[in-house]
């Protein structure tokens, strides 16, 4: 191993899972304490009209700080909220939503590429608008309108979730605890565990990715579906705290 090069760090998901199951059983009160909030603060979005509503910012930034204090909590750094780290969190924050937004872009341009590069198939109409027209309608049917469709994205989401999820969480939690957020220390840090990433978003996003689908398919259920996603989410906050606790130990 060269000098300055850190040795590899490998740890199972079923270890992972087994433990952050562990921490919520011995700290049930606290948890529930904290998806208490959650919901609290969850319900307030939805009574203020979700993201296109009057209250969504000061929802977010509130879940942003209960998030803080969460991680806080968990590895006891006192005091749980501090102001200094968190605005210093905001840097990776802001890397971790470029990825994401970079990756969404990326991924929502990839059907029109031949639309923009032109086909065989429909070469003789690529200078045309009916070109343009017959190209959308196929989109529409075969794509927007298919549900296999969404499960080839969530399926790549979740492959890339290492990239734009697992590591960029790693330097955000490091940030709230005071240390360096970088995201190239991250990617150092747990490198050579794709795999592991993979799984843990196979097992921890599919539920959230059913639950968003059924509240968007049936609007009627949409209001318990977002409650339901909480307790979830507040779990994969302790399964990233037992990864960062994993490879950010000295």
């Amino acid at each position: 191993m060269a000098i300055g090069e850190e040795a590899e760090r490998r740890i199972s998901a079923e270890k992972v899972l087994r433990d952050a199951l562990g921490y919520v059983r011995r700290q049930w009160k606290a948890m529930l304490l904290f998806t208490a909030a959650a919901w609290g603060l969850t319900l307030l979005s939805i009574k203020a009209g979700g993201i296109e509503g009057y209250g969504f910012w000061p929802v977010l930034v509130a879940l942003y700080l209960l998030e803080s204090v969460f991680f806080r909590f968990y590895f006891a750094k006192r005091p749980y909220l501090q102001w200094r780290p968190i605005a210093v969190s905001l840097i990776p924050s802001v890397k971790v939503m470029f990825l994401a937004a970079v990756f969404a872009v990326l991924l929502s341009l990839l059907p029109f590429v031949p639309l923009l590069l032109g086909i065989p198939y429909f070469e003789e109409y690529m200078n045309s608008l009916a070109y343009a027209d017959d190209y959308l309608s196929f989109l529409q049917r075969y794509m927007q309108d298919v549900p296999l469709v969404d499960v080839g994205l969530n399926a790549v989401l979740i492959l890339v979730s290492p990239f734009i999820l697992f590591r960029p969480m790693l330097a955000w939690i490091a940030a709230v605890m005071g240390r360096r957020g970088s995201l190239r220390l991250a990617w150092r840090k747990s490198k050579g565990n794709y795999r592991l990433f993979v799984w843990l978003g196979a097992v921890l996003l599919i539920p959230l990715m059913i639950l968003y689908h059924i509240g968007m398919s049936v609007p009627e259920v949409r209001f318990y579906t977002d409650l339901l996603s909480v307790p979830l989410m507040m779990y994969l906050n302790v399964v990233l705290a037992g990864i960062y606790d994993w490879f950010y130990q000295d």
